[in-house]
């Protein structure tokens, strides 16, 4: 099987990105109508590269510049409002992302090297969405994301001379995850890592609650065979995530129990109540790569964007292209 294939078949299944605007903008509130705004003009210092991209909601594939593409990624990807360290981390990223679909067959779902649907590819926030997004703050955040990208152009990271699958995610919880351990896939610079999220960062922790019937009814659709109600986290993995657990006598990974229920990571406790089953979050995302929320907080503590991604990918350069 193609390796891109696998990979993003993989992602489309279990991964879980922070869509920067759809994180900004409070649930309630999402729908609500915002006045279009101008198209904003972007200047780079870099020397030009296209990509097409597929847009899936309009049905339409478009060739873009490479930092054009950049920029619209980054303004879905993370908080506009963060640090502008953070911000260059997470710029660099996207675009070695990028670059490593492009080398590696594109998106596997859409005739194109990228597309803007983030269950295979990365988000993407297009120009009449801007003001939807960031509101009254739309010139200064937009001009924000712009320098990130300007001031990293060209930069890709790479190891061993060539560009990385350059995953992140939301919120580590206090440690990544060894790509092995989520995509079956052993990559030397997607090792578990020390992170360091304050704990009232972005979805830091959750609390799903099931009545049991509900526990119950989820489980039977997914396993016939299953009997309600013994629950046993059987193992674990060193970043705390689960790797084993066993639910009515079905032996499940954390990543499947994650999906099933819909929890923001693999890292959690369960509790059983007389009436439901209550499920402890930590973290938001399936934890390589990248921490969003970790990266933000490097940034406050002084470190600057090579610093911040030289921690997250082990062993790595970052190297204009």
């Amino acid at each position: 099987m193609n390796r891109n294939f696998l990979l993003c078949s993989m992602l489309a299944g279990i991964l879980l990105f922070c869509w920067g605007c759809g994180a900004n903008i409070p649930e309630a509130t999402q729908t609500e109508q915002f006045p279009e705004n101008p198209q904003i003009t972007i200047e780079y210092i870099s020397p030009a590269q296209t990509l097409t991209v597929c847009d899936h909601l309009k049905d339409c594939t478009m060739e873009m510049e490479l930092e054009d593409y950049v920029f619209h990624a980054l303004a879905a990807e993370m908080f506009a409002e963060y640090d502008p360290e953070a911000l260059k981390a997470q710029a660099c990223a996207i675009r070695t992302f990028a670059v490593y679909k492009m080398n590696h067959g594109g998106c596997a779902v859409h005739a194109a090297d990228i597309c803007t649907d983030y269950h295979n590819c990365l988000a993407f926030l297009r120009d009449e969405e801007f003001a939807e997004c960031w509101g009254q703050d739309e010139a200064a955040y937009a001009k924000k994301l712009k320098q990130a990208v300007a001031d990293t152009a060209g930069e890709l990271i790479y190891y061993d001379g060539e560009p990385i699958f350059a995953v992140f995610h939301s919120n580590a919880g206090g440690s990544t995850e060894d790509i092995v351990h989520v995509f079956g896939e052993n990559m030397p610079y997607l090792k578990s890592v020390e992170s360091y999220e304050p704990e009232d960062s972005f979805k830091y922790t959750q609390e799903a609650e099931f009545t049991n019937a509900e526990f119950d009814r989820i489980m039977q659709e997914a396993y016939p065979q299953y009997l309600p109600r013994e629950i046993e986290i059987i193992s674990r993995y060193d970043s705390g995530r689960v790797d084993r657990v066993k639910i009515g006598g079905i032996e499940l990974k954390g990543t499947e129990v994650r999906a099933l229920f819909s929890l923001n990571s693999a890292h959690f406790d369960i509790t059983q109540k007389d009436q439901s089953v209550l499920f402890h979050v930590v973290g938001y995302g399936h934890g390589v790569g990248m921490s969003q929320a970790g990266a933000q907080e490097l940034a406050l503590r002084g470190y600057d964007y090579v610093d911040i991604l030289k921690h997250y990918y082990t062993g790595v350069s970052i190297e204009k292209s």
